[in-house]
């Protein structure tokens, strides 16, 4: 720490919430509990004071907030040791509880909290906790875990992750235990790899997500700097037992992935990409616009040329570099804004942006890669989601990735029940009408308005479109749309019957020619609920839910209909019983990751996407620019495993320096790695075999190095070179190779 000028906050080794009665008068052991905490936390400060490092004494971890301790009365043993550290280190500083002074922990998306993205509304003074777990390295792992329930646990296959694991055994060494263990997971199938094939993949997809949160959110917290934010603390440095935890170092001190993360993150002179959603796919073709932030937290000033370049796999532009002269105060920052046209082939792309220095420093560089998909039309299809809020937002969010198609929302809060304007241009403005649904559409529509959708489609050729749920159909619960009794009726390619909402038989789903078409199992359909109807003579089913009509298509004049029976969200209750009040908001407390299937945890199901797509593809007339089903897949691909598909690539290794430190006493070296080969070698990575001592480790890796890059990666053992078995190095996509010993 005193090397990399890092500062410490040193907690004493107590409870996180403070020894609770153990120092209470009335507790016969508190004269003696206290004398020995005293002793041993000035053995602890003697021993650490003379480190530079050393910055912030601390006792409490959680144990007070706004002047109030929470777990008892610790105001007398906190002056004890207040004046004890004050007396034997005068120049750090002491600090009763980490919660004291306005300062907030996010663990968004990481463990039992929402998603990382939530923190794009953090403000706060202090960040005093962020991280993510993840498991150590191979080789630590198979030191205290049974090989047997490591992998190849086959049992494990059918339970609710889906995975060749010994869940018990997992949640045992996993921080929080069984929540922690599915939350983390659920979030590394959902946003790294739905399906790792290996122990080796499952490692790599965990510790990628700790190398991600680690960046994205210092990142994204340095971006906010004395707005409102003044300073980070990432928790923990160091694994304190073996097991799956937050610290980017195992307990034997391996780095694991999310060490270079943090890394990248905390360089004191920093360039950061402001993609608020980095790993959604981006579509290709569309003009990519991002600021750029040059984040200087040294004491120099710094000037240069910032350049910005796309990059494909093997490493070529594929536009033309952007290049800005930049100018940074010593602690301070600029942002550039970078623009580009992204290529219509679709693929991952490297965004590389650097910043070199007029003042002879060191070159600092930045990569990102995202990942683009196609538009799903060639021209872009024109919607008009027409529906209450809740009805529309499952809409909108299965098309939340989706290019080529250009939606307008009139939901309550933008329609004016005065003003029927909106119904007089469909035909002009919109391709596609979908009616997501209203409740009492009946009453909350004029006559005029409804006969003005009716004849977009039946005359003026406009694409129509219905979904389910309580606002929609005829349905009941004193809520539903009546749409037999309106002129939509006609259009829509099913017959309505009165009270036809089923909400709580579990249905029989067919999904007939449903699942050629979209590339979905309807079967995997969450529960909320259909519309009995019966199809009209001239349309056409492609699925069916206990018999009657799911999925129609069908035509009407001019225009082409359609229309999905089922609910698309749980329908409301006047009794909540999976819901709290809050104030002036109702909040759901089950956690999405409790749900049967883990891998479905998004809070609306991941099928919708291709059913939206099939549903304004036949309204619309126009075919997808690929089919529908590798359309929905390529939506649903992850950048990391965008990336990983790329080809395979060959490494060469030189050891170009080992050597005995006699202040470490150990054998230190490094190993210059080069990419020989055509495409990026991905997470380059690097390992010593040692049979005389488990104490080595190798201090860098887990880069990415485009054709004919090389980097360097220490290594160190606590023995001699003798001790050494083999240095190797490996790739995602590139074989292992052994370096030999002896010095190039």
């Amino acid at each position: 720490a005193d090397r990399l000028g890092v500062l410490v906050f040193q907690q004493f080794p107590i409870h996180q919430f403070g020894p609770g009665d153990l120092v209470s008068p009335t507790n016969p052991r508190s004269t003696e509990f206290v004398a020995h905490i005293l002793e041993e936390f000035e053995s602890i400060v003697r021993r650490l004071r003379g480190f530079a490092s050393m910055t912030i004494w601390g006792t409490f971890a959680e144990a007070r907030q706004d002047g109030k301790w929470w777990w008892g009365d610790y105001d007398e043993l906190d002056a004890r040791i207040s004046a004890m550290v004050t007396s034997l280190d005068g120049d750090a500083d002491y600090h009763s509880s980490y919660c004291d002074f306005g300062e907030q922990h996010y663990w968004e998306g990481v463990i039992g909290f929402g998603e990382f993205t939530d923190n794009l509304e953090a403000d706060t003074f202090f960040v005093s906790e962020f991280g993510c777990p993840a498991p150590p390295v191979l080789e630590s792992l198979e030191t205290f875990m049974p090989a047997e329930s490591l992998w190849n646990y086959e049992a494990g296959r059918e339970g609710r992750l889906g995975l060749p694991i010994d869940p018990t055994e997992w949640a045992y060494i996993w921080g929080h235990d069984y929540e922690g263990m599915t939350a983390s997971i659920a979030r590394v199938l959902h946003h790294v790899s739905p399906w790792p094939s290996t122990i080796d993949e499952f490692i790599d997809a965990c510790g990628w997500y700790q190398w991600f949160a680690h960046r994205y959110n210092a990142e994204l917290f340095r971006r906010k700097r004395y707005n409102n934010i003044t300073g980070i603390r990432m928790w923990s440095l160091r694994d304190s037992s073996p097991g799956v935890k937050c610290a980017p170092l195992d307990y034997w001190q391996r780095p694991k992935m999310g060490l270079e993360g943090l890394r990248l993150a905390y360089a004191p002179f920093l360039i950061s990409l402001d993609e608020p959603y980095p790993l959604e796919p981006i579509v290709a073709g569309s003009r990519y616009v991002r600021d750029v932030h040059l984040i200087n937290d040294t004491a120099m000033p710094r000037t240069g040329v910032f350049t910005a370049v796309l990059l494909d796999p093997s490493g070529h532009p594929v536009v033309e570099p952007l290049t800005r002269p930049y100018s940074v105060e010593a602690d301070g920052s600029v942002h550039i804004e970078m623009s580009f046209e992204l290529p219509l082939e679709a693929g991952p792309l490297m965004v590389r942006l650097e910043a070199d220095s007029t003042s002879g420093d060191a070159l600092v560089r930045s990569d990102n890669w995202i990942s683009t998909v196609p538009a799903a039309f060639a021209d872009p299809v024109r919607v008009l989601l027409l529906g209450q809020a809740r009805y529309t937002e499952p809409v909108m969010h299965a098309l939340r990735r989706v290019g080529g198609i250009e939606t307008t929302v009139l939901d309550e809060n933008a329609r004016d029940p005065r003003d029927d304007s909106w119904s007089t241009t469909l035909v002009n403005d919109f391709d596609v009408i979908w009616f997501t649904g209203w409740e009492q559409a009946v009453h909350r529509f004029t006559e005029a308005e409804l006969r003005a959708v009716a004849a977009a489609v039946i005359d003026g050729g406009v694409g129509f479109v219905h979904s389910g749920g309580q606002g929609s159909f005829h349905a009941g619960d004193s809520l539903g749309a009546q749409l037999d009794a309106t002129p939509l009726g006609d259009v829509l390619p099913v017959e309505l019957r009165r009270n036809d909402i089923v909400w709580d038989l579990p249905p029989a789903i067919d999904d007939g020619g449903a699942h050629d078409a979209l590339g979905v199992d309807l079967r995997r359909l969450p529960s909320h609920g259909y519309a009995r109807t019966t199809l009209k003579p001239d349309a056409r089913q492609l699925a069916t839910v206990d018999g009657f009509p799911l999925l129609a298509f069908g035509e009407c004049g001019h225009g082409r209909t359609a229309a999905f029976t089922a609910a698309l969200l749980p329908p409301r209750r006047f009794l909540k019983t999976v819901a709290v009040e809050t104030g002036e908001e109702t909040v759901t407390t089950g956690a999405p990751w409790d749900r049967d299937d883990i891998r479905d945890y998004d809070f609306n199901w991941p099928g919708y996407t291709a059913i939206a797509l099939g549903l304004i593809a036949h309204a619309s007339g126009q075919a997808t620019a690929v089919a529908v089903p590798e359309l929905a897949a390529r939506l649903s691909s992850t950048v990391y495993d965008a990336v990983a598909a790329v080809a395979t690539t060959q490494l060469l290794a030189v050891v170009t320096g080992v050597g005995w430190s006699s202040e470490a006493h150990e054998t230190r070296g490094t190993l210059s790695v080069t990419n020989t080969g055509d495409t990026v070698a991905r997470l380059v990575r690097a390992g010593i075999a040692s049979r005389a001592t488990m104490d080595c480790r190798v201090r860098d890796g887990f880069i990415d190095l485009m054709p004919g890059e090389s980097a360097d990666l220490r290594f160190e053992i606590a023995g001699t070179l003798d001790d050494i078995d083999s240095v190797f190095v490996r790739a995602v996509n590139a074989e292992q190779v052994e370096a030999a010993l002896t010095p190039a």
